[in-house]
């Protein structure tokens, strides 16, 4: 039922089943047609499964976070617009796993000649949404320099987050924490 008490229909499909230029759908062109197919067939509800990052098995139920997107999911067309990935790119599939090194690559790029708005904008972000996005980030630059083990195989003083080890690591890994950054404000614009 919706607000005025009338019945409405929808339709249960990860945004993953949709087309896309690569292993699965993403956010981009295409899930935007099919919320337009949608309005036209009367469906009032697109209930889309989980959208946070996954484990390797890629299940939508065993995100990672609450708060984070899953990069996998991100439309590289606006970087391609802004001119932070080359054209080519939508021109080919891409490989599961590809998306991170792409979004790396744009990250560089946005790094090496973002204009002013366009850093005013990821600093917005960054700071207002820091509640969760640090502490990801963090999570996600240690765990794979940690070979991808569990959290309580790390060594002792990240596992305990002594804030000297925890200092020393966002030192270390200052570059892997900004392309999560990164990935992230563009989950979400």
């Amino acid at each position: 039922m919706n607000q005025e008490g009338r019945r409405t229909a929808g339709i249960l499909l990860h945004i993953t089943s949709l087309p896309g230029n690569g292993a699965s759908g993403d956010l981009g062109g295409n899930a935007y047609r099919y919320v337009d197919f949608l309005q036209a067939a009367g469906m009032g509800i697109w209930q889309m499964l989980p959208i946070g990052p996954t484990q390797a098995d890629g299940s939508p139920y065993q995100t990672i976070s609450v708060h984070a997107g899953n990069p996998e999911l991100i439309d590289l067309a606006p970087l391609v617009e802004e001119g932070w990935l080359p054209p080519g790119v939508l021109d080919r599939s891409l490989a599961t796993g590809e998306k991170a090194g792409l979004l790396a690559e744009a990250w560089r790029a946005f790094d090496a000649g973002a204009d002013a708005q366009a850093r005013e904008a990821l600093d917005r972000f960054i700071g207002e949404e820091s509640y969760w996005l640090e502490d990801y980030a963090l999570f996600r630059v240690l765990h794979q320099a940690n070979g991808e083990r569990s959290w309580w195989e790390w060594p002792a003083a990240l596992r305990r987050r002594e804030p000297r080890a925890l200092g020393q690591a966002r030192r270390r890994l200052r570059e892997p924490l900004a392309v999560i950054r990164f990935q992230q404000f563009n989950f979400y614009r």
